[in-house]
């Protein structure tokens, strides 16, 4: 990623944390808007167990998931058995203090195939407010 665009990719994250009132629909939206067509995921953190509220098109190319098997669930599926990662206790650890991060996670696909995924984790709420939302990007590395 270039830094061009990784200062788009921040302007656009400050611009979905104005949301006044982020509702799932609104996020959802405006992350599209902004991350069309890359591979992201939207979670609703004010569920129990953070599930999935909306995942991309390309996210569900990348993964190999069909977005029906993935929304409803925590991320945290892709990782299997093998979720006891550093960078997902970082990424936890960030969620927990209202922070972004960036990791990388090892992830499986549905026939068991490994891969290496760099995530993004972007927390999405009003000002003044604890995080509603989780938007992930995420590209295959």
């Amino acid at each position: 990623m270039n830094s061009d665009s990784v200062g788009g990719e921040l302007g656009a994250v400050a611009a979905l944390g104005r949301l006044d009132t982020p509702d799932t629909a609104a996020v959802i939206e405006a992350a599209l808007r902004l991350f069309g067509g890359e591979s992201f995921t939207v979670s609703d953190l004010t569920q129990t167990g953070h599930p999935v509220v909306y995942a991309s098109d390309a996210f569900t190319r990348l993964t190999g998931y069909p977005a029906a098997d993935i929304e409803g669930r925590n991320l945290g599926f892709l990782q299997g058995r093998d979720s006891a990662q550093d960078a997902a206790a970082e990424a936890r650890a960030a969620l927990q203090e209202g922070r972004g991060v960036t990791c990388v996670v090892r992830n499986y696909r549905p026939d068991g195939t490994l891969f290496f995924n760099e995530q993004r984790h972007l927390p999405v709420g009003a000002a003044g407010e604890l995080p509603r939302y989780l938007l992930v990007l995420q590209r295959d590395v």
